[in-house]
């Protein structure tokens, strides 16, 4: 089976919450298996605030609770409060903005990924894809995955060092004098070494 951390997006608040309240009542089914999960808004700051949680403390599966912890604790803080500074840096360039968001960081990529107001379920799930989906099926949703191991590792990066090299990525890519379509290659560049760092987590 694969893990995976699941992005659930949902149209609707009280269809999330329901959704919510009957995975963690069966957390698991046919082809998957749905250890933690947490039910969480995007504010207007641009972090997450946590409606509700399972799992967290989960001794069987001391992953699920790391991954689901450390995403939010991470993106409703610090990193979100990045993503939302790097968006308004950009001054109407939302598509420079992204780009760079894109090449900066997982983690910030699943906080861009979820607007302010909406609702979202993130699980951590062990399963054969996309087996997990059928939970949400008769609603109306956007299910987005990320491989658990990187975002495993990037969130012990994160809590180590700090968010400066994502800050730093951020700003040098906003000052930088060059064309704009030239700046997510220049925030690319500028990451090579955050990625290496992250791929050496994942091999320890």
């Amino acid at each position: 089976m694969k893990s995976n951390l699941v992005i659930t997006i949902f149209k609707a608040e009280s269809e999330a919450s329901q959704a919510f309240a009957e995975l963690s009542s069966a957390p698991e089914g046919n082809g998957y298996s749905a250890p933690g999960a947490a039910m969480i808004k995007k504010n207007a700051a641009g972090g997450l605030d946590t409606i509700k949680v399972y799992g967290e403390d989960s001794t069987n599966n001391t992953a699920a609770g790391a991954i689901i912890g450390g995403l939010i604790g991470l993106i409703g803080g610090p990193v979100g409060a990045l993503v939302g500074a790097a968006i308004g840096g950009f001054a109407g360039r939302m598509k420079d903005a992204e780009d760079i968001i894109d090449n900066t960081s997982i983690i910030a990529v699943v906080s861009r990924k979820i607007f302010e107001g909406e609702v979202a379920i993130a699980a951590f799930v062990e399963e054969e894809e996309p087996a997990f989906d059928a939970v949400f099926e008769k609603y109306d949703t956007t299910i987005i995955r990320y491989d658990a191991e990187s975002i495993a590792a990037e969130v012990k990066q994160l809590k180590e060092n700090g968010t400066e090299e994502i800050e730093q990525v951020i700003k040098d890519a906003m000052a930088t004098p060059e064309r704009e379509e030239k700046q997510p290659e220049k925030a690319a560049e500028m990451l090579t070494g955050w990625r290496s760092a992250t791929n050496r987590v994942l091999d320890e």
